[in-house]
């Protein structure tokens, strides 16, 4: 309301590292991508670093041996969605680039894909994404979701069959 400064982060290590190249606040915390390959977590009181999210090492597979964040990150349901890219890739697209979801509070993985995923929106626990690999539009969201397996619970002679149900 002031104006008065609050805090400011420590340097990103990474040269071509930035904080706030895009962020959001949620959870009073501000998750901040970055160049670096990682998704930072700022707790927004004292700005002291709680953790990062990082994407993985890319060897020489990208420019920067690691796969750079980009899109988003798109916060709800207490999970965090971010994707690899850059803003001017070169042609064929590097491999390894992923969506990645990860736990809000403690960075811990949830899922990730395959693919230049830019999430764009988040509604009824639907992700909304587009994919520049492809140029199509994907909508991610929790489904019904189980295993069930049925086998014969007797001994069976070797050589004989057997037939394991499930879905």
């Amino acid at each position: 309301r002031t104006g008065t400064q609050l805090w400011i982060s420590d340097p990103a290590d990474y040269p071509w590292g930035i904080y706030g190249f895009s962020g959001v606040i949620a959870y009073g915390k501000l998750y901040a991508i970055n160049f670096d390959g990682s998704v930072h977590v700022f707790d927004l009181e004292t700005g002291v670093q709680e953790f990062k999210y990082y994407s993985g090492d890319a060897g020489i597979e990208t420019p920067y041996g690691h796969w750079p964040f980009y899109w988003g990150p798109i916060v709800a349901d207490e999970v965090v969605f971010a994707g690899v890219g850059e803003h001017s890739p070169t042609q064929p697209l590097y491999r390894g680039a992923k969506l990645h979801a990860f736990d809000a509070f403690n960075g811990d993985p949830v899922w990730s894909i395959s693919g230049w995923y830019a999430p764009q929106a988040l509604v009824d626990g639907y992700l909304l994404a587009s994919n520049a690999e492809d140029n199509r539009m994907y909508v991610f969201g929790k489904g019904p979701s189980a295993t069930t397996v049925a086998a014969p619970k007797v001994a069976i002679t070797l050589g004989d069959s057997l037939i394991i149900e499930g879905t």
